[in-house]
């Protein structure tokens, strides 16, 4: 008999920014918050390394400035 994984298998927003901490502080700020709603719809049943690579895809297609300070 097969057995199957239920209850909390799914990752939410906290766990998606601390698994991909890395991810989220080369993106501008104002961009957090979709690449981690566009991450959390695609991530379901993912390692953390397989979230952290989608994240990183994510951002590299979308084009996110990333979060560069300028010294004047």
């Amino acid at each position: 008999m097969e057995t199957q994984t239920t209850g909390r298998s799914e990752t939410t927003e906290s766990d998606l920014r601390e698994i991909a901490a890395d991810t989220i502080a080369g993106i501008s700020e104002e961009y957090h918050a979709a690449l981690v709603r566009e991450t959390l719809d695609s991530c379901q049943g993912r390692s953390a390394g397989q979230v952290v690579d989608l994240m990183q895809n994510i951002a590299a297609a979308r084009h996110y400035p990333t979060a560069e300070k300028h010294e004047r």
